[in-house]
């Protein structure tokens, strides 16, 4: 069995813990030659009144945890839901016409719910990060907007 070992490594899980903000994390990383990694919620906030089911996706840190300042601006961005529906809003819609096939006259709200949240681990100033939105209707969709700042940068579309 050594031999197998050897050859393929010794297969050590990513670590988990229960963050008392995150809940349940797991650890992916380190990068390339540094210690830099993200870590990824296990569960959701389930937040109904803001539509949003929000597993953050990215939370940059090493393997001892979250930095502070990771966990500080994704943790605002969870509070503050109503502005990410409000800056994102025409957009999102933008795309629910072209590619949902749903009748545009039902709220944006009742047609998608918040379901990520991620910041970049690279350092960037304003920060880069993304937020994504998944679809309710009978076709599924799955948008990524990214930011940095309140800018939209780019986004991304996954049927």
């Amino acid at each position: 069995m050594s031999f197998w070992k050897k050859l393929v490594g010794a297969h050590n899980p990513p670590p988990k813990v229960s963050d008392p903000d995150f809940g349940p994390i797991t650890f992916d990383g380190p990068y390339g030659n540094g210690d830099v990694g993200i870590w990824q919620m296990d569960s959701e906030w389930e937040v109904p009144e803001h539509f949003a089911k929000v597993g953050c996706s990215s939370i940059p840190g090493t393997a001892a945890g979250p930095y502070e300042l990771s966990r500080i601006f994704l943790l605002e961005k969870a509070r503050d839901y109503p502005a990410i529906w409000a800056r994102l809003h025409d957009q999102l819609a933008s795309i629910r016409d072209k590619w949902a096939a749903q009748d545009s006259s039902v709220p944006l709200n009742q047609s998608f719910f918040i379901s990520s949240l991620g910041l970049d681990p690279n350092p960037a100033d304003p920060p880069l990060w993304n937020v994504s939105f998944e679809s309710t209707g009978k076709r599924w969709l799955f948008v990524t907007f990214n930011m940095q700042g309140n800018e939209i940068v780019g986004h991304t579309v996954d049927t």
